[in-house]
């Protein structure tokens, strides 16, 4: 009886060790895309999202499956609408590649500016303009999202700048924190 507990316990521990697999992670992701329909609705917007993974993979000239898939679950599960997730997917995995951050920071960097009002295109010019800006001051996206950025970005916001001129200020006050320690630490 107690070998038997152990083989089943060891078989447990696979089972939860195990990654999920793509597809099973597709569909997670469509049931967050289609939380108004049914079941069968969830079902079919796996499709959906498969194709914006390959339809990004294809317009990103590069970028991984996984990547791309988590970054349009972080978007999604950030409160971006499905279909603007979907549309800025490519552009996104851009900079994600561009900026070498991982697909979950990015995914914070996008909510902060898609809950600042960035939409669109201004969305795509608004992460471009940070990642840039980060390059500038060697103060790169990913010790952004570690420094509070969205914080910052939304103090700005709250004193009244409007949010092109709230990016920039966050963007250079993280740029002269960097230049006046040296190192990324808030």
């Amino acid at each position: 009886v107690v070998g038997g507990a152990v083989a089943g316990g060891m078989a447990t521990k696979a089972m939860l060790e195990k990654p999920i697999d793509y597809d099973a992670r597709a569909q997670n992701v469509a049931n967050t895309a289609a939380h108004d329909k049914d079941a069968a609705g969830k079902m079919a917007e796996k499709a959906n999202v498969k194709a914006a993974v390959v339809n990004a993979l294809t317009l990103a000239k590069g970028g991984t499956q996984d990547n791309a898939l988590a970054l349009l679950d972080k978007m999604i599960a950030g409160g971006m609408k499905r279909d603007e997730a979907y549309s800025a997917l490519p552009d996104m995995l851009k900079a994600q590649i561009g900026s070498n951050i991982n697909p979950e920071q990015l995914g914070d960097l996008i909510n902060s500016l898609s809950n600042a009002g960035f939409q669109g295109d201004g969305l795509k010019v608004a992460l471009s303009e940070l990642v840039k800006g980060g390059q500038i001051g060697s103060f790169e996206a990913d010790s952004m999202v570690a420094n509070g950025f969205s914080k910052l970005l939304q103090n700005n916001l709250n004193m009244g700048m409007a949010k092109d001129d709230a990016l920039r200020q966050t963007v250079a006050d993280l740029q002269m924190l960097k230049r006046a320690t040296g190192n990324d630490a808030t």
